[in-house]
């Protein structure tokens, strides 16, 4: 019997909500979040793009996670974590606190596959510029503070700790890692981890997207705003499906972790059932690295393939 693979479990974490709860009524009600550029991020630069969403705040201790651990992390792995922990809590297994980590009954056999286009900087910046700015007392930044060389910089650095750390705290012992492949980096981990699922290599998996790109003053930001990417609409609204459209609005930071499921496995323990994945194809229009190629040629090719 061909195996067939569905979600479960949905744990999003937005500027608009936390859970899936509150991710869906803020979505029915349409509500937005956009807030204008600090003054801080205009020091050098002038911004065309006004206007940003910010990242969600939040803290792991509320979730259980010691504030030690907590501090080894970058924003992307501190997203992946509290998304990971809403939707296996979505998907019903029961967790349990076992000392700094958790204990999670009856998932067997499951994968851990996150997607990241970038991760943050912020630790990298402030670890570099403690490391070769002569600054003799002098503060940094925008709230002045003296930079600090983190310890850590390199475990936080890596872009497989977003999935590493859902690995460890969770007690996940089954393959896991990181895919990148810029914005459809949520959507290939998806559909990796569903061909695995699909394959046999594995019967779960907490897959999905991550994304954190805040920091202080604005240097990603002005990265992006440099390459004409960011809309410079007047009231921050993109109207992407507008002619009117000039470009998106700068995200600092969202994450959304499914749990994927092979098919009769959730049955037998009475998972309630979102949607199933029939498919995954994915390609390269091997055009430009910043703009999808205007002909759309390759997206054509792509949907003939899918509905063949």
């Amino acid at each position: 019997m061909k195996r067939r693979v569905v979600i479960t479990g949905i744990g999003p974490a937005t500027a608009i909500g936390i859970g899936i709860k509150d991710f869906s009524h803020s979505i029915y009600a349409l509500r937005t979040c956009i807030s204008q550029i600090p003054k801080c991020y205009e020091k050098n630069y002038t911004f065309k793009s006004r206007y940003f969403v910010p990242k969600p705040e939040f803290s792991l201790k509320d979730s259980g996670v010691h504030k030690s651990i907590e501090g080894m992390m970058e924003e992307p792995a501190r997203l992946s974590v509290l998304c990971a922990k809403l939707a296996l809590e979505d998907t019903g297994f029961k967790i349990n606190n076992n000392d700094k980590y958790f204990q999670v009954d009856g998932l067997d056999n499951c994968a851990v596959i996150i997607g990241i286009g970038m991760s943050s900087l912020q630790t990298a910046l402030e670890s570099y510029t403690a490391h070769v700015a002569d600054i003799d007392g002098q503060g940094y930044g925008a709230d002045h503070t003296k930079p600090r060389f983190n310890r850590m910089v390199i475990p936080m650095l890596m872009p497989n700790s977003a999935a590493a750390w859902i690995s460890i705290l969770f007690g996940i012992k089954g393959f896991s890692y990181t895919v990148n492949a810029s914005c459809a980096s949520g959507s290939y981990a998806i559909g990796e981890a569903y061909r695995n699922i699909l394959s046999g290599r594995c019967d779960a998996a907490i897959t999905g997207g991550v994304e954190a790109l805040a920091e202080k003053n604005g240097a990603i930001m002005r990265g992006f705003d440099m390459l004409t990417t960011l809309t410079r609409a007047k009231d921050g609204k993109p109207l992407p499906f507008s002619n009117k459209r000039s470009g998106f609005l700068f995200n600092e930071g969202a994450g959304c972790v499914l749990v994927l499921e092979e098919l009769q496995s959730a049955l037998k323990r009475g998972a309630g059932i979102y949607a199933e994945i029939v498919g995954y194809e994915c390609s390269s229009d091997a055009y430009s690295i910043v703009q999808m190629d205007p002909s759309g040629a390759d997206m054509i090719r792509l949907f003939q393939k899918i509905t063949r």
